[in-house]
């Protein structure tokens, strides 16, 4: 099953819907709720950005429930319209190609609003793991390589996310399946893997992305990955909200190089982790994108390799099991200091 490439201008184009067996909702109907134009849908707005909003809508007749994420492309300028229609390229590029990808139904064009209408899922990782506390180092470990083979599966089809974290990850709990969310700031970069454009979330978002100039996408990914990565054992984020702008200042203080002096203790809160997850994040917070690890050099790291897992019933912070990451080791193996 495969959505309809855009064959003609996509301002004009429709993608033919995925239908699934027992599945044969009309999608227009579904765009016509949204827009007041029919009840045969209930809807309710669940998230809001810069450029659109997401629905949940739920069928009056079957109660076969979705998501529509609503680009209103009146207000954009060019180069931020290109990237909506970028974003649905990208989808309809990978929909169905991998088990950790959004099952993409329509996208559509109508009335100056892009809709793009994909399977509901009512969980997102930051909501897990906030209801957690943070995640033992074998469930950290059973999510993470979700998400490693997911954005490696999107780095071999030259996709760069662009915007990875906790939020765009979202979680089927029974299972404990991750599925990777929100493309609008994807690209696709066939001839080039570098890039120049700010995106991001900025706690998530590797240095050299803030600094501006040119970047290697892909790298930049890996550092939004590890931060991730660190989310789900520390319950914590390395940079947190109030400290934002004293983190942009530091970074842009940094020379050519990317080397300088390390940020403020306060960025880095003492956790409890295992020595070789303790080396593989700090691999992947690497502040030169040079020296960043790789994907393929993550897939050899100890800690991923490792079959079991010592499973730490309680806080992760009063383990006696786990050894204690110093803060002078980060700094010592994340700035070379």
């Amino acid at each position: 099953m495969e959505l309809a490439c855009f064959r003609e201008p996509l301002e004009q184009a429709t993608i033919r819907p995925l239908q699934e067996k027992g599945v044969m909702e009309d999608y227009n109907n579904i765009i016509k709720s949204i827009l007041k134009k029919s009840s045969s849908y209930k809807t309710r707005i669940i998230a809001t950005g810069t450029s659109g909003k997401v629905y949940h809508t739920v069928s009056q007749v079957t109660g076969a429930q979705f998501a529509v994420k609503v680009i209103n492309l009146k207000p954009l300028n060019i180069k931020a319209r290109s990237r909506a229609y970028d974003e649905a390229k990208i989808l309809t590029k990978i929909s169905g190609q991998h088990p950790n990808l959004l099952k993409v139904f329509y996208i559509k064009e109508e009335e100056e609003f892009l809709f793009i209408i994909t399977e509901y899922i009512d969980c997102d990782l930051l909501e897990y793991v906030d209801n957690q506390k943070g995640l033992v180092e074998s469930e950290a470990k059973y999510i993470f390589s979700q998400i490693l083979s997911v954005i490696s599966f999107l780095h071999k089809n030259h996709i760069c996310h662009g915007d990875i974290k906790l939020e765009n990850f979202l979680i089927k709990k029974q299972e404990l399946k991750i599925i990777l969310v929100d493309f609008g700031s994807a690209s696709l970069l066939k001839r080039t893997k570098y890039l120049d454009i700010i995106s991001g979330t900025p706690q998530y978002v590797a240095p050299e992305v803030i600094m501006g100039g040119v970047y290697d996408g892909f790298k930049a990914d890996i550092y939004s990955v590890g931060v991730v990565l660190y989310c789900l054992v520390t319950y914590n984020l390395p940079f947190d909200d109030q400290d934002t702008q004293n983190y942009y200042a530091w970074v842009e203080n940094f020379h050519d190089s990317l080397r300088g002096e390390a940020p403020p203790r306060k960025f880095f809160p003492k956790v409890f982790i295992s020595h070789d997850l303790a080396d593989l994040i700090m691999k992947m917070l690497t502040i030169n994108p040079s020296e960043r690890i790789s994907i393929k050099g993550i897939k050899k790291c100890p800690w991923f390799k490792k079959k079991n897992f010592d499973l730490v019933k309680g806080s992760l912070r009063s383990s006696r099991r786990y050894n204690s990451l110093r803060l002078s080791s980060w700094r010592k193996s994340v700035f070379g200091l």
